[in-house]
């Protein structure tokens, strides 16, 4: 990343209370944690992965690419 100056960019978008609550949602039943919610897929697939979130018949709410 530093010899070919590639930046990287984030976010963070929950705070600290959406945590509590997850959590709270959770332990009260509220959530089913038993089902698969994210998938885990090759960084090659991420163009693919990436619109597969944008569509409303997407299964997971999170992809992770791992190199």
């Amino acid at each position: 990343m530093i010899r070919s100056e590639i930046e990287t960019h984030g976010s963070f978008c929950y705070s600290d209370d959406d945590f509590r609550r997850s959590v709270d949602l959770i332990n009260r039943g509220f959530l089913d944690i038993s089902e698969k919610w994210y998938d885990i897929r090759p960084l090659e697939t991420g163009e693919e992965s990436f619109n597969e979130e944008l569509s409303p018949e997407s299964r997971y709410s999170k992809i992770i690419l791992k190199p």
